[in-house]
């Protein structure tokens, strides 16, 4: 199941967006307040979320354009979270951030919006923050 977020314009050029999203220190200021437990350390991170699981993530694929967070677990699923960037010129960036997972398809009946609303809200503050 793949569930991709609008696309939102970020104030800062794509090399300075990916430098960002390379570092997983920053992507705590990008989850929702149900994320709980946040600790990043270089290409890895974890949290809980409430009410859910505890969730370890690692990025498993870094280009210029394309930057993947896998989960380093197999609970509650497989899954990765994909940040694709599009230059739009000198100081602007595009980004889309997509989850794609391993779900069977009663659950990814279930999961497909709260997973909407999880990529569109991880989407929306990195544009406000600039990450």
């Amino acid at each position: 199941m793949e569930v991709k977020s609008t696309p939102h314009l970020v104030n800062r050029p794509a090399t300075e967006l990916y430098a960002r999203l390379t570092d997983l220190t920053r992507f705590g200021h990008s989850v929702p307040p149900q994320v709980t437990n946040f600790h990043a350390d270089g290409d890895t991170c974890s949290f809980t979320i409430q009410g859910m699981a505890d969730i370890t993530l690692s990025i498993t694929h870094k280009s210029p354009n394309h930057i993947i967070y896998g989960n380093s677990s197999e609970k509650p699923f497989p899954f990765h979270l994909h940040f694709y960037l599009e230059e739009e010129d000198s100081q602007s960036t595009r980004l889309t951030v997509a989850f794609e997972g391993e779900l069977n398809p009663m659950l990814a009946i279930m999961a497909r919006g709260p997973l909407q609303n999880f990529v569109n809200m991880v989407a929306d503050k990195i544009a406000e923050k600039g990450l």
